[in-house]
């Protein structure tokens, strides 16, 4: 005749593992699904942020400064400390012009006038060589990233002092080689990490 202890000793681990095996059948439906309605936009801002995480320190959706939009991505690198923004467009072809009497640069995305994106960077910089203020060795630079859109084959697209981007082409501006060695690297960005909310 089977004591309790014995039942409990043979139905207990079986229990937990028919509970396992069900939770994990529900994470792996869970997970499946939300792969299946992951947009092509979201897959390219999991991608351009792996590989951002690859090339340098990255600090994500920052505030520089209260009155100024927030900052998508900060990425200290060899090459200095990079203010990236990204917009996703769709197939749509890149072109910077100039304006004919004032010689402003023109952002033209799909033959639409997008300069406006450009317009948050002068400020960001300003506020961000304001945190950095006892790191004065660290170039700053922004640089406006379009995943999807068509580029010129031969040209780096800029904008004054900004850089108009595929992610290809500023993956290859983090890794070139600069100022800054790793220590220093890490050592601002952990500045940052601190100063920025």
């Amino acid at each position: 005749m089977r004591t309790l202890s014995s039942v409990c000793r043979w139905r207990v681990p079986t229990f937990c593992k028919l509970k396992c095996s069900a939770l994990r059948a529900v994470f792996q439906a869970v997970a499946s699904y939300a792969l299946s309605t992951a947009t092509p936009v979201d897959v390219g801002r999991r991608r351009l942020t792996t590989d951002l995480e690859q090339r340098g320190f990255v600090l994500h959706r920052r505030i520089v400064r209260a009155d100024l939009p927030i900052v998508d991505h900060v990425v200290v690198a060899s090459s200095g400390v990079w203010v990236v923004a990204r917009e996703h467009v769709h197939c749509a072809r890149v072109s910077v012009r100039r304006r004919h009497l004032t010689g402003d640069p023109v952002l033209k995305i799909g033959g639409r006038d997008r300069t406006a994106l450009l317009a948050p960077f002068d400020d960001q910089l300003t506020a961000l060589r304001a945190t950095l203020f006892d790191f004065l060795d660290a170039p700053i630079q922004a640089a406006l990233v379009l995943p999807g859109a068509e580029f010129p084959l031969l040209r780096t697209l800029t904008a004054g002092d900004h850089l108009v981007l595929r992610p290809a082409q500023l993956l290859t501006h983090l890794e070139a080689r600069g100022p800054l060695k790793r220590s220093r690297a890490r050592e601002i960005a952990e500045a940052l990490d601190r100063r920025l909310a």
